[in-house]
């Protein structure tokens, strides 16, 4: 079931005439392994789906709330969590963490 609780207008990048929820993301860890250091990504909030993807792809939105966005990869076998009050992305796959800070 998908779920939006909230507008999210103050939280990031919201055109309200068209509903589109744009986030660029850039890596916050460390993580010497880690080639993508920045991404883009903007959710259609009426569809709840992703409209455009930037550098990190494959995703697939499962759940939008007031809180989050939760998006699964199966390409790459992982999940993220857009924490919408801090817009920190948190990516989680087998051996590792990374977490983004978006704008």
């Amino acid at each position: 079931m998908i779920l939006l609780l909230c507008p999210l207008k103050s939280l990031a990048n919201v055109d309200k005439k068209k509903d589109f929820l744009t986030v660029t993301c850039y890596l916050k860890n460390k993580n010497h392994e880690e080639t993508r250091k920045s991404f883009s990504k903007t959710f259609n909030l009426k569809t709840h789906k992703l409209d455009k993807q930037k550098d990190l792809i494959f995703d697939k939105v499962l759940t939008i709330n007031e809180n989050e966005v939760i998006l699964v990869n199966k390409v790459y076998d992982s999940y993220s969590v857009l924490d919408i009050h801090s817009l920190t992305w948190t990516s989680y796959y087998r051996n590792k963490i990374n977490v983004y800070q978006c704008k």
